[in-house]
């Protein structure tokens, strides 16, 4: 009966798909754990959209690879924070303020200036190496740090991964997509402009603003226990493809983690009377989500609300299939209609996002990087 409903939409999508929205080469689109189809990636998307997937892809491109779903690890997190004294001292720098320019400001017109961050175009890769670059600016030489980008052999556009070695290798992963998409002009996609503020250029200027807060408090003496990695994935927007290879190839190798956040979409605040973010629980790890929640109340200055997001929504789907703990964070949960309407256009823009609420999922991101590390288990 599924796949029939599937067949039923795919033919819907035939009927109205734009030629030349999306490339034309068939891959194999996974629309849930039963259903995978050999369809073109405009077909996947539109599928996706009359299944009203509104946020992220909402279907895995397991064209290369496609590993069987692992069970979730089991981890033990902490009952509340423990780690004030060196998470609070670096709260004020990552905080913006009303009506003040800020980091997070500056390095999203920085990144917004690429035409587009698609990945299969030569500014999706130029972006990447402007963010490359920038981690490796930051960090300024510092011993027991490397940058390094992680190579995909299927397309241009290589992930970047940051990393603080502790003293054990089990990671705590912090990330976010640093491609975009113009879904909605004409002509060839990957020569659009998609400055991509929103989605999710936000989250990558938020992993800058945690790298930042992370070189200093090892210049104040924090030892990490676990090794930390901030990643900025390729390819999110067209299948979670730089992600799931990620953490299909940490799988393989059994590399442990110990946690994972994803932060996409962190600066349209729809109602300024009524700031707040939204922790998903679905496609998520109930114990870690619970004591991120618990970061919240602690080290962020507005409150959280619970949400869903679907099927293949963000990068944190790639670590949950994969076996790895997961949660994420967004400014509000698809079903609420408080989300950026204007994300996958021309207009996802700087100068439309609210950047002291942008800067709480800054606050948050470094508490769950030194909590986490620190963390007993």
């Amino acid at each position: 009966m599924l796949r029939t409903i599937f067949v039923t939409l795919f033919v819907l999508a035939l009927v109205s798909a734009q030629e030349g929205s999306y490339e034309t080469e068939y891959i194999l689109a996974r629309f849930d754990e039963n259903t995978v189809l050999n369809v073109t990636r405009a077909e996947a998307f539109k599928i996706a959209t009359i299944l009203g997937r509104t946020i992220g892809p909402g279907f895995f491109d397991v064209t290369e690879n496609d590993p069987k779903p692992k069970n979730p690890s089991v981890k033990l997190y902490p009952t509340g924070p423990t780690q004030q004294a060196i998470i609070n001292p670096r709260l004020p720098a990552l905080t913006c303020q009303q009506g003040m320019t800020c980091q997070l400001q500056s390095d999203l017109n920085s990144l917004t200036s690429f035409n587009n961050r698609y990945y299969t175009s030569v500014t999706g890769v130029e972006a990447a190496e402007w963010i490359r670059d920038q981690f490796t600016f930051i960090a300024n030489n510092r011993p027991g740090i490397d940058v390094n980008f992680f190579v995909h052999p299927a397309w241009n556009q290589p992930s970047v991964i940051a990393t603080i070695y502790g003293l054990t290798d089990e990671r705590v992963i912090l990330g976010a997509h640093e491609d975009s998409i113009n879904s909605n002009s004409p002509g060839p996609v990957a020569s659009r402009r998609a400055p991509g503020a929103d989605d999710d250029g936000s989250g990558i200027v938020n992993l800058l603003g945690i790298w930042r807060a992370l070189m200093i408090a090892l210049s104040n003496g924090f030892v990490p226990q676990r090794t930390i990695q901030l990643m900025a994935y390729a390819a999110e927007e067209v299948g979670l493809r730089g992600s799931a290879g990620i953490a299909a190839s940490y799988a393989a190798q059994g590399i442990e983690v110990y946690s994972t956040f994803q932060i996409d979409m962190s600066g349209f605040l729809y109602d300024a009377s009524d700031a707040s973010l939204t922790l998903i629980q679905d496609f998520t790890t109930p114990a870690l989500n619970t004591f991120v929640a618990a970061l919240v109340d602690e080290y962020v200055e507005i409150p959280y609300r619970t949400g869903t997001c679907g099927y293949a929504c963000s990068d944190h789907a790639s670590w949950y299939r994969n076996g790895y703990p997961a949660s994420f964070a967004i400014e509000a949960a698809p079903s609420t209609g408080r989300t950026d309407p204007y994300i996958h256009t021309d207009q996802d823009i700087a100068t439309r996002l609210n950047y002291p609420f942008m800067s709480q999922f800054s606050r948050l991101g470094f508490a769950i990087a030194i909590e986490c590390s620190q963390a007993t288990s």
